[in-house]
């Protein structure tokens, strides 16, 4: 049986491997990127996560702009799950909340991120 696929997007290295540790010992499959490019990247050539776990503020291409084309009707992406994972769960230019499935104030708490992962990833 195939392991479900999450997606984790944060710049923290260290944040990034504790996450990658924690959900690989739950039996998912983990695939990590440091900013909303290198995401994009791995979303457009690889098989489409169970879940995005998406930090907002990051370099080269935060979280709000991978969300706006993870989310635009073109997007093959469009009906992924996205779990937000920060300290702002605002928009900064309009103050409206995003379309995401959920929002997780950092430090996550870890039963609160696998709460999530259950939810969407069928475990």
């Amino acid at each position: 049986m195939a392991r479900a696929r999450v997606l984790i997007v944060d710049d923290d290295p260290d944040l990034r491997e504790e996450l990658r540790h924690l959900c690989e010992l739950e039996g998912y499959l983990v695939v990590v990127a440091s900013h909303g490019e290198e995401a994009r990247a791995l979303l457009d050539g690889g098989e489409a996560p169970c879940i995005v776990v998406l930090d907002l503020m990051m370099p080269v291409m935060n979280g709000w702009e991978l969300l706006r084309w993870l989310r635009a009707a073109e997007s093959p992406h469009r009906r992924v799950p996205v779990v937000i994972m920060s300290a702002s769960t605002y928009a900064p230019a309009t103050g409206q909340a995003f379309d995401v499935e959920a929002t997780l104030t950092k430090p996550v708490a870890v039963p609160d991120l696998l709460r999530e992962l259950a939810r969407h990833c069928g475990r």
